[in-house]
C-alpha cells in the first residue's frame, strides 16, 4: 500500500484548502471536532526536507488554517503537533502537522493530558463517515478568507 496523503482519491475526498506546495485535510479519525492536517503535496518524510521558500509558505498556511479553525469551532486554544518521522510516532512517513482546535473543559483533567489522551484512546477513536468528512470541509470553505 502507498501513502495515504499522496493518494488522488485521498486527496478529492479530504481536501478543504490548497496552496502552491499544500493541501489541507479533514482528519478522518478526529481527536476534537476540527482536528485537520496540512500536508505537502510533494512526499518529504521530514520537515527537515522542506526547502526554506516552501517552509515559509507553511507557516503561513498554518497561520491561515489555524486561523480559521479557531473562528469555525469556535476554540480558544489550538494543539499543533508534529510526528517528525517513524521514530517520533508518526504513522506516515509523509510530513504533516495536525491542528487541533482547543476548548475549556473538552478533556478532563489538565490541558497537557491531550497527548496521553491520544495513546490512550488511539484504538478507540473511530473514523468519521465520509458523509461527516464532507460537512466539516464544507463549514470550513465557507470560513476561509484570504
Amino acid at each position: 500500500m502507498g501513502c495515504p496523503f499522496c493518494d488522488p482519491n485521498v486527496i478529492k475526498e479530504q481536501t478543504f484548502f490548497e496552496s502552491e506546495n499544500f493541501y489541507c485535510f479533514y482528519n478522518i479519525r478526529p481527536l476534537f471536532p476540527g482536528h485537520s492536517l496540512i500536508i505537502p503535496k510533494k512526499h518529504f518524510k521530514s520537515f527537515l526536507e522542506l526547502e526554506d521558500s516552501t517552509a515559509k509558505e507553511f507557516i503561513r498556511v498554518l497561520k491561515k488554517i489555524s486561523k480559521t479553525l479557531v473562528k469555525v469551532y469556535k476554540a480558544t486554544g489550538m494543539d499543533l503537533a508534529i510526528q517528525d518521522g517513524k521514530d517520533a510516532g508518526a504513522s506516515v512517513e509523509h510530513f504533516h502537522i495536525h491542528l487541533i482546535p482547543r476548548k475549556k473543559g473538552d478533556i478532563e483533567g489538565d490541558a497537557t493530558g491531550w497527548f496521553g489522551k491520544i495513546i490512550d484512546d488511539e484504538i478507540k477513536i473511530k473514523t468519521i463517515s465520509e458523509k461527516e468528512v464532507k460537512e466539516n470541509i464544507d463549514l470550513i470553505k465557507r470560513h476561509l478568507s484570504d
